[in-house]
């Protein structure tokens, strides 16, 4: 299992280590919340997510997820961290790192347990909407319910930041 852990760690440590390359943006989303949807889960969950963007270089993504089908149910709800690498006019990219709880119920058997991903994303906004971003994110997600799990990850995300 340690093994697997590997590519968390390496991520982890970039994203502390990396120097921020900062520049000053047209986009100032410093103290904006945005409230959308996004896709988690190995699922590809929808689900609603609130973005904060609490200083210029961090970010905190809550999502919750809900698919309520019958014999099939499934619910995660976790948090992201992003650190912005480079901010360009209407681009931002960016490391993160998350975890959620999961719980989920496939043909009656009750499974519970938690997930823990990492990798690279950005966030982009169109000419003449400022204030809807457009997000997407790829890396690796470790999963841990009945048993552990290593996969890839990509997700997207849409937001209105207020």
């Amino acid at each position: 299992m340690y093994r697997s852990l590997k590519p968390l760690l390496f991520v982890l440590l970039a994203w502390t280590l990396s120097p921020l390359t900062l520049a000053q943006s047209d986009q100032e989303l410093e103290g904006r919340i945005g409230l959308g949807v996004s896709n988690i889960g190995p699922n590809s969950t929808e689900s609603i997510s609130v973005d904060w963007q609490a200083t210029q270089a961090t970010s905190f993504e809550f999502n919750i997820g809900v698919d309520t089908a019958e014999n099939n149910n499934y619910l995660e709800a976790g948090l992201r961290v992003n650190r912005n690498l480079f901010i360009e006019e209407n681009l931002a990219y960016f490391l993160y790192i998350g975890g959620a709880a999961i719980s989920q119920q496939v043909t009656g058997i009750n499974k519970n347990g938690y997930g823990i991903d990492a990798g690279i994303g950005g966030r982009f906004f169109l000419n003449g909407l400022p204030n809807l971003g457009f997000s997407f994110r790829g890396g690796l997600k470790l999963v841990s319910t009945d048993e552990v799990s290593f996969r890839t990850a990509f997700n997207f995300g849409i937001h209105y930041y207020f």
